[in-house]
C-alpha cells in the first residue's frame, strides 16, 4: 500500500521507475488499487459496476466474476447498494492482475 500523500521530507516513491506524485494513474493500473472510500453509484448493477471499473484496467474476465459473485452469494444484477459494496471490492481486486 503505498500513501498518495507525500512524505515531510518531500521525497516521493518510485514504483515501476515511475514517480508516485506524477503517474499515479499509471501506477494504480498496474499495481492495482482499492479506494478508501468505495462510491455507490446507485443507478449501477453489481455488473454494471464491476464491467465498468474492470474497463479502465482493459476488462474483466467475466467467467471468474460469476464464480466469485457465487461464491460470495452475491447477486450481481442487483442495484449497487451499501450492503453490495464489499462483495464488490473484494471481486474487483482478485478479479485485477497486477504485474
Amino acid at each position: 500500500m503505498i500513501p498518495s500523500r507525500r512524505l515531510s521530507s518531500q521525497r516521493g516513491a518510485t514504483v515501476f521507475g515511475m514517480e508516485s506524485s506524477t503517474s499515479s494513474v499509471e501506477i494504480h493500473r498496474r499495481v492495482g488499487y482499492l479506494p478508501g472510500e468505495f462510491v455507490p453509484y446507485e443507478h449501477l448493477t453489481g455488473r454494471e459496476y464491476l464491467d465498468f471499473f474492470g474497463a479502465l484496467r482493459g476488462g474483466v474476465d467475466r467467467e471468474l466474476v460469476d464464480a466469485l459473485a457465487d461464491r460470495l452469494q452475491s447477486d450481481l444484477s442487483a442495484k449497487v447498494r451499501v450492503h453490495l459494496l464489499s462483495d464488490l471490492a473484494t471481486i474487483d481486486q482478485i478479479c485485477h492482475r497486477g504485474e
